[in-house]
Order: C-alpha cells, then sequence, then structure tokens
C-alpha cells in the first residue's frame, strides 16, 4: 500500500484489462487476488498463465475464488497446480454434502 490513493474508472475492458495484467506483472513480492468469477476463457487464461509465471519467479500468490462463481474450474486449477511453488488457491465457501 501507498500513502497516495489513485483511482481509475473504465469505460472500456480493453484498457482495464491490459491495466490489470501490467500490475500482476509488475508484483515483486505478493500477489494478493480474490474474485467471484473466474474462467479459463481468453482474458482468464492470460491472468492465470501470469500468476504461474509468477509463482514460478518466487512471488507468492494467493488467489481466492468463489466456489459457486467458478464451479466448473476448480478441478482444472487444482491439475495444474499440483507442483507449483508460491502459488495457493482457495475455494471461498465451497459446498460440501452433509
Amino acid at each position: 500500500m501507498s500513502e497516495s490513493n489513485d483511482y481509475h474508472f473504465y469505460l472500456e475492458g480493453e484498457k482495464y484489462q491490459q491495466d490489470f495484467i501490467n500490475s500482476i506483472e509488475s508484483a515483486q513480492k505478493t500477489i494478493c487476488l480474490q474474485t467471484y468469477i473466474f474462467k479459463l476463457d481468453s482474458f482468464g487464461t492470460k491472468v492465470y498463465e501470469i500468476l504461474l509465471k509468477k509463482a514460478k519467479q518466487g512471488v507468492a500468490v494467493d488467489l481466492v475464488i468463489d466456489y459457486i462463481g467458478s464451479y466448473f474450474l476448480e478441478q482444472q486449477i487444482k491439475e495444474k497446480l499440483t507442483s507449483v511453488e508460491n502459488f495457493n488457491v482457495t475455494f471461498f465457501n465451497p459446498i460440501t454434502a452433509p
């Protein structure tokens, strides 16, 4: 955190996506990302690949994903993260059988 606050309002998704990716790529120590929907579409796959790259570079990545909002993603991510150090993914509020 810095002492200055900087706000950006985006009217178009392309500028937002590029700034989002730039902020991840510039991380040096830690990335904490929390989201409701994380989908491995073209943008989500790009973000995911950059997060993996940063983890392999030694940046601590903490990804919190809503279980319901990203229901079909759990198995895909678990399979890819079996041996990646520095990458922690948590599914918030998972459904459990009684």
